[in-house]
């Protein structure tokens, strides 16, 4: 049986730091929680059926995220401009959905601690590094 998305999980545990949901047939859009959830640092919504295009406010609201993976979901549309509020982001794959536009010169500005960047896969264009790339860690 096929599940929403449980948004319950964020928004009734705001000490929450890890949450693990990979390959659970979750079906639906990704829901923010109502208010910031500063404790969240890792984020693995892999390998569901999750729809619809990534929350406008996802950095705003999950500044503290370090560990992103929304890889293998049927997620289109572009990737968001508030990721670059997440200046403590380490890992992020978005690799093997829908989505569609540029790659973000916030992202490879703003998340400078950015280690490892999957977006394969998709239907982006354009330039990843522009010269203003702040990407030293990246491997």
């Amino acid at each position: 049986m096929r599940e929403g998305f449980p948004s319950w999980l964020l928004q009734n545990n705001t000490k929450l730091e890890y949450l693990y949901l990979v390959n659970n047939s979750l079906l639906g859009p990704l829901q923010l929680p109502l208010h910031f959830h500063t404790n969240l640092s890792y984020l693995d919504i892999s390998d569901n059926c999750v729809i619809g295009s990534i929350p406008i406010q996802i950095g705003t609201y999950l500044p503290r995220l370090r560990y992103l993976n929304m890889s293998g979901n049927g997620i289109n549309g572009s990737i968001p401009s508030s990721f670059g509020n997440m200046s403590l982001l380490e890992s992020l794959d978005l690799s093997n959905n829908r989505l569609s536009s540029s790659i973000l010169e916030h992202l490879t500005m703003v998340c400078a601690s950015l280690y490892k960047l999957m977006l394969s896969n998709n239907c982006l264009q354009g330039q990843i590094f522009s010269g203003t790339f702040n990407l030293r860690f990246l491997q």
